[in-house]
């Protein structure tokens, strides 16, 4: 305990939900859509419930762009997106 004048020594802080830089990000992708869903059913306004759609609509779309890359490193296509994500290319 600390006086209410005097800040604590130290505040531990929760270690959930910190991403790592070494993560998977398709695993985040669907963490956030997720979490935005509960989000958007735990919310009553129309307004925000439609705002929150969009941007699960958008995270979808992240989703859809790591499917993509996932298929053309299994087909072997030289995907410039890939390349770039790799290093390969500026």
């Amino acid at each position: 305990m600390f006086a209410p004048d005097q800040p604590p020594d130290s505040i531990d802080l929760p270690q959930q939900g910190q991403p790592d830089s070494g993560g998977d990000p398709t695993q985040f992708l669907k963490d956030a859509i997720d979490l935005v869903s509960q989000y958007k059913d735990a919310d009553p306004d129309a307004v925000d419930k439609a705002k929150a759609a969009k941007i699960m609509a958008m995270i979808h779309d992240l989703l859809a762009a790591q499917q993509q890359d996932a298929d053309s490193k299994m087909t072997g296509d030289l995907n410039p997106r890939l390349l770039r994500k790799a290093g390969a290319i500026g």
